[in-house]
């Protein structure tokens, strides 16, 4: 089969990127041809049946990069399907021609409402909200994904939580088009618990025996809770609990290293930036804690949990619907809510009942293996191109 995939990176870093990155080795793997089309291809695929298509674009405004490239992708797309008919078509992102799509990062406008609130003052969401109102990145999305879902040339939505799907039947008329929810997976041999690891971290950076460790890994700390975070671990902090929070990643680190001291954490956190080898937070972590604003799947919820660590999450997270299945104590309702946060971490600073919790995620790892992943999507490919 031949396979056409548009999307704005290759490469192995982030949430969508690693879907694409891992499916086209899969693909070709299988046989297939595939075509990547990309204006960012920083890891690249060497096989002969892969071909990468790097696409120039303008480096500046991205809102109008990101309206040239979907533009560029719904010509192109109509070149090859006029060329062959039963050439697949596979969006990812921001494209609205295509037989297939997959939808990584959610509905834009509940996106969006959501969003306001990692502004904490409500003059400061206000604000957030004439900016993006005023801004042509939010009316451009909202065109593409208006144009994605009203397309007749559309066959099949993928998506990788329920989260999602229900966005996308909440603001779209898709009951003509069938929605297949295919979660994310991880390399088992990628990500697991190392006992050695764990105790030179703690030994690294002094974190004493009885202190639990509590992890927290994004890309986007104000969007996925850190706030809220801080706000209950200085209550756990107020308690006398003993913990350490250890956080890797990137967004607004110079705010959060200032509200950290304003808020007298400054033993009780170890800030990191973004790392290479994120892995050893999680193996050196009791609890992930993760109070996302908004995350259709999220990734880090999963390499926690590989790792050993008890997951606690936002419901606004699509990996909280694997998580459910292991406690329902773990989902936070509301991850705005500091009090709530604090008692779920509360829950859990016993040693047997993490153990407990561990048990039971390892009964259902198994059961997210990536090739299994990656073997339905094709079959979906097969089945509607």
């Amino acid at each position: 089969m031949e396979i056409h995939i548009f999307y704005k990176s290759l490469q192995k870093y982030g949430g969508q990127e690693k879907v694409v990155y891992n499916l086209v080795n899969y693909l070709s793997g299988k046989g297939h041809k595939v075509f990547v089309y990309s204006y960012k291809i920083k890891d690249k695929i060497t096989r002969e049946n892969v071909s990468l298509i790097k696409v120039t674009v303008p480096p500046y405004p991205i809102w109008f990069r990101t309206l040239y490239f979907s533009i560029y992708a719904y010509l192109k797309a109509r070149i090859i399907k006029k060329r062959d008919k039963q050439a697949c078509v596979f969006g990812f992102g921001k494209t609205f021609y295509q037989d297939i799509y997959r939808s990584g990062g959610g509905v834009h406008k509940f996106y969006f409402k959501r969003a306001t609130l990692k502004h904490k003052n409500k003059f400061l969401r206000a604000l957030y909200v004439v900016r993006k109102l005023l801004s042509p990145a939010h009316w451009i999305n909202i065109l593409i994904e208006y144009l994605t879902y009203n397309s007749k040339n559309l066959k099949v939505i993928i998506v990788p939580s329920l989260f999602v799907k229900n966005q996308i039947q909440q603001c779209f008329n898709v009951k003509s088009v069938p929605i297949e929810i295919v979660r994310n997976s991880l390399n088992r041999r990628e990500f697991y618990p190392d006992r050695e690891k764990k105790l030179n971290f703690r030994e690294k950076y002094s974190i004493k025996d009885e202190e639990v460790v509590l992890g927290f890994v994004s890309t986007n700390h104000k969007l996925k809770g850190l706030d809220y975070l801080l706000d209950a671990v200085k209550i756990l902090k107020d308690k006398n609990y003993k913990f350490r929070l250890v956080i890797a990643g990137s967004g607004s680190e110079t705010y959060f290293r200032k509200r950290i001291k304003k808020l007298d954490l400054e033993y009780n956190v170890i800030m990191f930036g973004k790392l290479s080898n994120v892995k050893e937070i999680y193996q050196a972590s009791d609890i992930f804690v993760y109070p996302t604003l908004f995350d259709t799947f999220g990734y880090v919820v999963l390499e926690a949990m590989y790792c050993g660590c008890v997951p606690i999450v936002s419901k606004f997270c699509g990996a909280s619907e694997i998580i459910e299945s292991v406690d329902k104590d773990l989902i936070i309702e509301d991850p705005t809510d500091k009090n709530e946060i604090y008692s779920k971490i509360c829950n859990y600073f016993s040693e047997i009942e993490r153990e407990k919790v561990k048990e039971k995620v390892e009964k259902i790892i198994p059961t997210l293996s990536q090739e299994d992943i990656n073997e339905k999507i094709e079959s979906i490919l097969k089945e509607y191109c």
